[in-house]
């Protein structure tokens, strides 16, 4: 249920759900168990969003050393976790630290799921954007046109996210909203 309010922009409720889940994992497995990663990589891309630099910083240690050891490598895991990391990285300001963390948490989305797989979408997307804001807006584009033609449907992500604000103001990034609502109409 956190994942939903975390997709729905609603940080506040996603941070409730996710931390109760979390206490009650690591107080039956415990906190370096591979299972708590996905949470932690949650509450690492809250307190990012929710500018709580320091925890959000801990939790993805926490993430990172789990996934570090060989036996719990998990490429989708490790593309949420760079995903955070990237949160991380733009809450600070560092645009390139975050385009960078961004491209390879798509990268590792792409081994874990494949190119059309939601999961991946959503990070090529907020790659798209961040490319965008490092000057980059025909490729951004390419990197839109990408993920629509994957499948990408959550053009009320698109409407409303402040970071694809830039990118609103420019004629093609109607096609996209346009092709993201029929992916949503044909889902």
């Amino acid at each position: 249920l956190g994942d939903i309010h975390l997709d729905m922009g609603q940080i506040q409720e996603a941070e409730t759900l996710i931390a109760e889940a979390l206490a009650i994992n690591t107080s039956i497995l415990g906190s370096g168990h591979p299972e708590n990663c996905e949470l932690y990589n949650h509450m690492a891309f809250i307190y990012a969003r929710l500018g709580e630099l320091e925890q959000a910083e801990a939790m993805a240690v926490r993430s990172r050393t789990i996934l570090e050891d060989p036996g719990h490598r998990n490429d989708s895991m490790m593309g949420m976790l760079h995903e955070s990391e990237g949160e991380i990285a733009l809450a600070r300001g560092d645009l390139d630290t975050a385009w960078a963390s961004y491209r390879q948490g798509r990268d590792h989305r792409l081994v874990a799921h494949g190119p059309n797989d939601m999961r991946t979408l959503k990070a090529q997307v907020r790659l798209a954007a961040l490319t965008d804001l490092r000057g980059e807006r025909d490729e951004a584009f390419v990197l839109l046109d990408r993920a629509v033609s994957g499948g990408y449907w959550k053009r009320d992500l698109l409407e409303t996210d402040r970071i694809f604000a830039g990118l609103r103001s420019d004629p093609r990034f109607k096609r996209i909203l346009e092709a993201a609502g029929d992916n949503r109409a044909n889902r």
